[in-house]
């Protein structure tokens, strides 16, 4: 599939998926989530390299991704504005996120997931990148505390 196809059937400018291509820009994960459609890819397995390359039956879900952020968020016990540090971002990025739905970009998200201890692949879309009983996949050294901790 050519650029400009896929650009088309993205929704996406030409000059805009040309940047993404060439790594001069960072798409936001509503963006990826629409490539890995046009792609037949899994979301998670474009923007972060995680689970299957092909796309699941599961949908994706970018736009849910605040209310993922504020759920670990809470039962870590953290604060908006303590994640915004670990993560490295600011404490009202995560509230526009969480409550005004702000999609972030890659980078940022993956920021965020790492300050969680969750798969940037499961934070961005949801079920993609669950484990089979439904819970979200922990990144690896979230892993090792866990097991380190039974």
């Amino acid at each position: 599939m050519t650029r400009t196809a896929v650009s088309l059937a993205s929704g996406l400018s030409n000059e805009a998926a040309s940047q993404i291509e060439q790594r001069q820009r960072l798409p936001r994960i509503d963006t990826v989530e629409r490539l890995a459609v046009t792609l037949g890819l899994s979301s998670a397995y474009l923007g972060f390299g995680e689970g299957e390359e092909a796309r699941t039956a599961i949908a994706s879900d970018a736009q849910s991704v605040g209310q993922r952020i504020a759920d670990v968020r809470k039962a870590r016990g953290i604060t908006r504005k303590a994640l915004g540090l670990a993560a490295q971002v600011a404490g009202q990025a995560i509230a526009n996120i969480e409550v005004k739905g702000t999609l972030p970009r890659v980078d940022t998200l993956e920021l965020i997931a790492k300050a969680l201890g969750v798969l940037p692949g499961w934070l961005a879309f949801g079920a993609e990148s669950r484990t089979g009983d439904g819970r979200p996949r922990l990144d690896g050294s979230a892993q090792r505390d866990a097991l380190a901790s039974t």
